[in-house]
């Protein structure tokens, strides 16, 4: 998808069996055990600027780094979410940190 385009601007990356994917790449997943789902955001350098929701219109969400990658449902992530409170991890995100193994638990599979 081309960056900008109005896939972008709807936090969609690509497609996979007809079904809508946004990727997200994140390093720290390998170390923590965790997945990161980002719900909120503001920009990079405007601390004051209030809290906006991400984009998402994504089916799937693509979990990945350079030697993990886990697919899972938007259905699915909203199960994992439940009970969990929104983190926020930087001044500019905010989300949920949810357990691989739990993700495995709602996809069907263990990991």
């Amino acid at each position: 998808m081309p960056s900008g385009g109005i896939e972008d601007r709807r936090g969609i990356d690509g497609y996979l069996n007809g079904q809508t994917v946004q990727i997200k790449y994140d390093a720290t997943i390998a170390k923590t055990g965790n997945i990161y789902h980002e719900l909120w955001e503001k920009t990079a350098g405007r601390p004051d600027q209030e809290w906006r929701h991400s984009p998402g219109l994504a089916e799937l969400y693509m979990f990945l780094t350079d030697e993990f990658a886990m697919i899972v449902s938007v259905n699915n992530l909203a199960l994992a979410e439940r009970n969990k409170r929104l983190t926020q991890i930087s001044p500019t995100s905010m989300g949920f940190l949810i357990p691989i193994a739990e993700l495995g638990y709602y996809e069907g599979r263990q990991w």
